[in-house]
């Protein structure tokens, strides 16, 4: 008795599919196995089932079969394609469009956050839609803005923290990330209205 080991072979249906089934002319498994697929104590081997995939494939356009990499015993390890000729013409194009579009839900959910904290982005809102849209900001004051906003937030941490430092080079360290917060918020306090102003000037 043969026994396939690790064999993985993937079946992608794509829509709208070919009655490849319902086509005359395909060999039939046990034409190639020399069994009926389901017959007691008999299972098909790993090449006599990559050898009819193969001859399904050259039977019909509405097939093939594409290398997907290597199993665990080092064997090729086929993806069959079934769709119609014309889809099966486009499947590099297909491959660009999942590959543009291979970002996870979750992924795209940390990426939009890091845009809103980072002032480059605003969400939207959309009538009748519980969608979550974002669009780009137009201007930069809302990324000076979210840049002041965590030094504002961190400037009363850090001044909780510092009576609790050792005396030494690391309370005058401390202390002068305090200086530097307190500098950047009471320097950059108008700093676009002045920017823009100098902008304006002929």
């Amino acid at each position: 008795m043969h026994r396939i080991r690790r064999l993985t072979l993937l079946v992608i249906l794509a829509l709208p599919a070919a009655p490849i089934g319902q086509s005359h002319g395909l060999p039939a498994p046990e034409s190639v196995f020399s069994f009926r697929p389901g017959a007691d104590y008999k299972l098909a081997t790993y090449d006599q089932s990559i050898s009819y995939f193969k001859k399904l494939a050259a039977a019909t356009k509405s097939m093939t079969l594409i290398d997907a990499g290597r199993t665990s015993q080092g064997r090729t390890m086929y993806c069959a394609l079934i769709s119609t000729p014309e889809n099966l013409a486009k499947i590099d194009r297909y491959r660009e469009i999942a590959r543009q579009l291979a970002v996870s839900k979750s992924g795209a959910s940390v990426v939009a956050r890091d845009l809103l904290q980072a002032g480059v982005a605003r969400r939207v809102g959309s009538p009748g839609s519980r969608r979550v849209l974002y669009e780009a900001s137009d201007t930069m004051e809302p990324i000076f803005e979210a840049q002041f906003g965590r030094v504002r937030a961190t400037l009363p941490v850090l001044k909780r923290g510092e009576p609790h430092v050792p005396k030494g080079r690391a309370r005058e360290r401390f202390r002068a990330m305090v200086d530097l917060h307190e500098f950047w918020l009471r320097e950059g306090a108008g700093i676009i209205d002045r920017w823009q102003k100098t902008r304006r000037k002929p």
